[in-house]
């Protein structure tokens, strides 16, 4: 109840500031499957290597709002993978790879670890009525990293495949969207046993042989196929709308215990919009949005979420706002009702410089698909509840008023209920022969954060470009004690590109993250003894993740290029127990055609 007249209050003075001159925001959506609040992603974009791309200083606008829900769209969009494949869990999406003037395009590249990555698209149909094109990318590896807490190396192997086949057709008043992909991924569960006592260390496999222990040295298989199709208006129409409907299935082969098949999981996604102009500086609409979910031995009941987001945008020249609220129902899982502000306002109050403010919130399905995006890692047997952010509030202010530099500063507050922190837990129960594998479960906790921040970027003519991102986290427990695991406290992205005349550009990079904690959780059930059991928690090692790629354009149709990654030497864990790559190499090529 309280949380209802706090959202209330939150709408009744946003309306205020609406009779102030207050301009709404067009609701831009997101289209990625990943809420980027996983800890080691990396948002700098990889080098793209088309010298025809013109690098322009972004406009002002007003932030982008990441809506929580689950979103099909954005699996269709092809996947930026790190410079030189190093595995952090998580990518970027780029949903405007560049054809040029050609129809298709090849990458490939290959380095030490036999790390390899290679890219193939085809537009078949390019017209005013009709797109017809594929994409194809594959990313792998197969190499030892040395461990960072123990002696000794693991082997690390990926082999992840993704197709996608899309189309489109303009018809006078409205689009025809379908789109059909499919993603086979390959890969073990490696690292070191974390949190085990080490005078149990040697009689784990004793007490479990691996001749005992179905597909012991089998590698994890993970796939997924997906389809959608809808249409929506073209946007110079007064009515908009949009109306889509795809499917989603993911599917593990082994179980998180060594004997256990996968679970799978069906995912039908609905979502309609529509919106109409009130007046000439006014529209309202409303957003609804339905996932009905579907298991098979994957520890969680079948269960069907609906959001709901009504709202109102009013904008002119110099203010745009958006006041809305949304609110989710979920049968069969949790808390039946839950509500979040949807208030957005972006003021240009002098020449170039903006107040901006975003109070929202939402739900976040924790499904497979969507965790096994930013961690292939997660444990194939068992979810975690979905999340809700009840509200996510941001406010800053930014500004483009020099020529060729832009910034802005801001700070905010958020909570999650049911936040889902990712720690590595080992489990084996000897009686029933039950060994779990090295994978990575997730725990739902109450938490809250603040942060500060701010960004900058710079141009200088066409051949300089730099980019720098601060952000400072307050991550907090509302229940209980102890620290929140699974979370940076602070991340540092510095990126620049430098371009020279004779085609020849560089491209440096660099990562920091520190603060990170982790948990890890031993349970083991010996035969005639007493229970083993314990919990760890630490601080890993911070990142420090300085790349650098050159590429050089030959001509119009060819290019090279190399890639240097870890330039620090660095040792550092994705999850604890878990290492990355120290320095690695790749040198490829790049044909348009």
């Amino acid at each position: 109840m309280k949380k209802n007249l706090i959202y209330t209050f939150v709408l009744l003075a946003s309306s205020t500031l609406v009779c102030q001159q207050v301009v709404a925001q067009d609701k831009e959506k997101n289209n990625t499957t990943l809420q980027r609040e996983m800890i080691l992603e990396k948002e700098f974009t990889p080098m793209v290597r088309d010298a025809s791309k013109v690098n322009v200083l972004p406009q002002v606008e007003s932030p982008t709002i990441k809506k929580t829900a689950v979103r099909y769209a954005g699996w269709a969009a092809p996947v930026v993978p790190i410079n030189g494949f190093n595995p952090l869990p998580a990518a970027d999406y780029d949903t405007a790879y560049p054809f040029s003037t050609k129809r298709g395009y090849l990458d490939f590249g290959g380095g030490n670890y036999l790390n390899l990555k290679g890219d193939l698209g085809y537009k078949f149909i390019d017209t005013d009525k009709d797109e017809l094109g594929f994409w194809f990318q594959h990313n792998s590896t197969n190499g030892k990293v040395k461990n960072v807490d123990a002696d000794g190396k693991s082997k690390l192997k990926r082999n992840d495949n993704r197709f996608n086949l899309y189309y489109k057709h303009n018809f006078e008043a409205l689009a025809f969207l379908l789109n059909a992909g499919y993603q086979f991924n390959s890969f073990n569960y490696y690292g070191v046993p974390v949190g085990v006592p080490s005078s149990v260390v040697d009689d784990i496999y004793t007490w479990f042989p691996q001749n005992g222990l179905t597909g012991f040295d089998k590698n994890q298989t993970a796939q997924r196929f997906g389809a959608q199709f809808g249409v929506l208006a073209h946007e110079n129409r007064d009515l908009q709308y949009k109306a889509l409907i795809g499917f989603n299935r993911y599917g593990n082969e082994l179980g998180y215990f060594y004997g256990w098949d996968g679970a799978t999981e069906n995912q039908v996604h609905s979502e309609f919009s529509l919106s109409s102009k009130l007046k000439e500086e006014s529209r309202i609409g409303a957003d609804v949005e339905m996932d009905n979910l579907f298991y098979s031995d994957g520890g969680r009941d079948n269960y069907t979420n609906i959001a709901l987001n009504p709202y109102v945008n009013i904008e002119n020249e110099t203010l745009k706002f958006r006041v809305g609220l949304t609110a989710d129902v979920t049968f069969n899982q949790g808390k039946t009702f839950s509500f979040s502000p949807d208030v957005r306002l972006n003021w240009e109050f002098a020449q170039s410089v903006f107040l901006f403010s975003d109070i929202v919130g939402g739900k976040t399905l924790n499904t497979y698909a969507r965790l096994s995006e930013s961690n292939i890692y997660v444990n194939p047997s068992l979810l975690p509840k979905d999340s809700h952010t009840p509200i996510d509030a941001t406010f800053g202010l930014r500004s483009n008023y020099f020529a060729n530099f832009w910034f802005e500063v801001f700070g905010g507050y958020k909570m999650i209920d049911d936040d889902a922190l990712g720690y590595r837990l080992l489990d084996g129960n000897v009686d029933d022969n039950l060994l779990s594998r090295n994978a990575i479960s997730y725990m739902n906790m109450e938490t809250s954060c603040w942060n500060v921040g701010l960004g900058m970027k710079y141009k200088y003519e066409d051949w300089l470009d730099i980019a720098v991102k601060l952000k400072k986290n307050g991550w907090e427990l509302r229940e209980g004690e102890g620290d929140v695991f699974d979370r940076p406290d602070m991340e540092a992205e510095v990126g620049a590109t430098f371009k020279l005349t004779n085609g020849l550009s560089f491209d440096i990079q660099y990562y920091l993250a520190t603060g990170r904690k982790y948990r890890d959780v031993f349970s083991l059930v010996p035969a005639g003894s007493a229970p083993l059991g314990e919990i760890r928690t630490g601080s890993l090692k911070d990142i420090h993740a300085l790349s650098l790629g050159a590429n050089y354009q030959i001509n119009k149709t060819w290019n090279v290029f190399v890639d240097l990654n870890n330039l620090m030497f660095q040792k550092y864990e994705l999850w604890h127990g878990m290492a990355a790559q120290g320095f690695n190499a790749m040198g490829g090529f790049g044909v348009k055609f």
